[in-house]
């Protein structure tokens, strides 16, 4: 079950390489507003958002190698890092 998202709601942002495994990393984000086919979150101190795709909660530019997911819980975020979620990279 997808979590529901709100306007001004506070998640939690992760940065992951997916060219090389890396360290996990999460920030706090707020959520600026929500499309049908996106969320938009930014950071809590910097106006630049960032969208979501609401199937799969990431943001990633193809010539990019970070990607970021949205997490509505660092809890969620911590057990996915447990679970090997930062252990995986694409080659």
């Amino acid at each position: 079950m997808k979590p529901k998202f709100e306007v001004n709601q506070r998640v939690w942002v992760s940065v992951r390489n997916t060219v090389e495994q890396s360290k996990p990393y999460i920030t706090e984000h707020i959520i600026t507003r929500i499309e049908k086919g996106g969320i938009y979150a930014r950071p809590l101190n910097h106006l630049h958002e960032r969208r979501f795709h609401t199937n799969t909660m990431t943001s990633k530019h193809k010539s990019s190698k970070y990607e970021f997911r949205l997490w509505a819980s660092v809890e969620d975020f911590w057990k996915a890092v447990e679970e090997g979620f930062y252990g995986k990279s694409k080659q």
